[in-house]
């Protein structure tokens, strides 16, 4: 994960067909939620897989009909400001593009920059009290 930039992450899930809708728009509103609040785009790239992909001697609980989905996916493509550019990619594989704007990091930075107010000692200071104490 250091060789990915922090304004660039990739969050994987695993998302089960066998879960409801409701699960899966808690995935995307978290998938925004985790763009906004690290400023940052959020690629997710969520497994499908159908039962035939799997040996006959293994019996998932959702069934062993063939085209049965076990993981149903989900991926998606989020903005700085939480924007769905792309997605969500349910019921088959495939593949999301976007066109990022590069812009948009600055942008969401304005009202909310999550690492840069740590680094201004004019407004945050940490000091440690080093001194013995007594263990009761």
């Amino acid at each position: 994960m250091d060789s990915i930039p922090a304004n660039r992450r990739l969050w994987n899930r695993i998302s089960s067909a066998y879960q409801h809708e409701h699960d899966q728009q808690i995935w995307q509103a978290t998938m925004r939620h985790i763009a906004l609040e690290g400023r940052c785009s959020v690629l997710s790239a969520n497994q499908y897989l159908r039962r035939d992909a799997f040996p006959a001697d293994l019996h998932p609980v959702q069934g062993d009909a063939p085209d049965t989905v076990l993981i149903g996916g989900g991926s998606v493509i989020v903005s700085p400001l939480g924007e769905v550019l792309a997605g969500p990619l349910r019921d088959g594989e495939g593949i999301l593009t976007a066109e990022l704007d590069l812009d948009d990091l600055a942008r969401a930075r304005f009202d909310l920059d999550t690492t840069g107010h740590y680094a201004r000692p004019d407004v945050f200071t940490l000091h440690v009290d080093e001194s013995p104490r007594c263990r009761r």
